[in-house]
């Protein structure tokens, strides 16, 4: 499994240092993950910006901050 040689020119050490981790880390999702390897998936900025706020406002716990959060939670664009 760690065979693999990466023979280089030591020009960008750190260029090197990224490809062997990036080699490293799809051989390892690879083999401990297999077809099943989840995807990432892009982020929606405005669905992630009001969770952000809806959580803030439940972790102060009172009855108003509490009503808003699900208010913001219930205005998520739909993810389909």
């Amino acid at each position: 499994m760690w065979s693999q040689s990466w023979d280089r020119k030591l020009g960008d050490v750190f260029q090197i240092q990224d490809e062997i981790a990036s080699d490293v880390t799809k051989e390892l999702r690879v083999r401990l993950l297999g077809a099943a390897a989840p995807q990432a998936r892009e982020t929606d900025p405005r669905a992630y910006a009001l969770f952000l706020q809806a959580r803030e406002l439940s972790r102060r716990n009172t009855r108003e901050s509490l009503l808003r959060s699900d208010s913001l939670c219930c205005s998520w664009p739909s993810a389909g």
